[in-house]
């Protein structure tokens, strides 16, 4: 089109010559008159078709996630599965590297929070094929609908589970967010055997998160000499850790969290020779096994 617009341009202009008679002049003006009318009409469409195209590739994008990229893309999520720890069933996060994703960072991690865990300790809240969509609202509300027939893993407690994806979703979006679950875009009277909120937001971390855990990957390669994090709400603060080879500690220390009671952060330098370990973090226990128990954090790790 753009070949078609510069070539009438110039044959509209071509045969006017600045020597030419008036009368000239004016004949080939009112002729040149009559062409660039038809080109500002060419003009006219063509931008029409632009605007056309461009609003409904616009409007193509938009899906019930928000604006979703064509192309896709890596998105490191932190997602939340449920462990088993000294007070109950609690949280514990990983670190997710999704990639070739192609739809809105919360559907994808809602999508691996359905899934399963790198940990092995951890636990799948959600039974094996349940689906959900995920809907980022202007309003704020991040909308979850499960698919029909979505059910919870056996021994998994309806809080917990729906706990894992409001966190899981909130860490997506960024914000805190209300949460509105559905199932097959209806809200139902009750979800997974407990009655039905209108809206859900973050439980207390001291409330849903593990007493303790840390901040590696499971499997992962990490060199000598590493700082080790951590989250511990631990009596006086202490928390202990244990490097074993099969049956062999290897290594073994405390680390003290910053605070004491309440989950706040602890770090320690973790330093031994290469090899494939495991390492295990604990809180403590003072009633010496009268209270609710120790709960630990275990990670299979290579040192390079």
């Amino acid at each position: 089109m753009n070949d078609d617009i510069t070539r009438l341009l110039h044959d509209a202009v071509s045969d006017i010559e600045p020597r030419r008679e008036a009368g000239d002049l004016r004949a080939a003006l009112h002729e040149r008159d009559g062409r660039t009318a038809w080109i500002r009409g060419a003009l006219a469409a063509a931008a029409a078709v632009v605007l056309v195209t461009g609003g409904a590739a616009y409007l193509h994008q938009r899906s019930g996630s928000g604006v979703t990229p064509a192309a896709s893309r890596t998105v490191e999520a932190t997602v939340y599965f449920i462990g088993r720890t000294a007070v109950g069933q609690r949280l514990f996060a990983e670190t997710h590297e999704l990639s070739d994703v192609k739809v809105s960072d919360v559907q994808a991690a809602v999508d691996a929070a359905l899934g399963t865990p790198t940990d092995p300790d951890y636990l799948s809240a959600f039974t094996a094929g349940t689906t959900a969509t995920v809907t980022d609202e202007d309003d704020g509300v991040v909308q979850v609908d499960f698919s029909p027939g979505a059910g919870l893993a056996p021994g998994t407690g309806s809080e917990a589970a729906l706990q894992s994806l409001v966190w899981t979703v909130d860490a997506a979006v960024q914000r805190p967010a209300p949460v509105h679950f559905t199932v097959g875009g209806k809200v139902p009277a009750t979800l997974f055997g407990a009655p039905a909120k209108q809206s859900y937001a973050k439980a207390a971390r001291d409330d849903i998160l593990s007493p303790v855990s840390i901040d590696v990957m499971e499997g992962a390669e990490i060199t000598p000499g590493t700082t080790i994090h951590g989250m511990a709400a631990a009596f006086e603060a202490n928390v202990t850790w244990t490097l074993r080879q099969g049956t062999v500690v290897v290594r073994h220390g405390f680390a003290t969290a910053n605070e004491c009671c309440t989950l706040s952060p602890f770090s320690f330098l973790l330093d031994a020779p290469p090899g494939a370990y495991t390492l295990t973090v604990s809180d403590t226990d003072p009633s010496g096994g009268e209270g609710n128990g120790v709960t630990t954090d275990t990670k299979t790790i290579q040192i390079d």
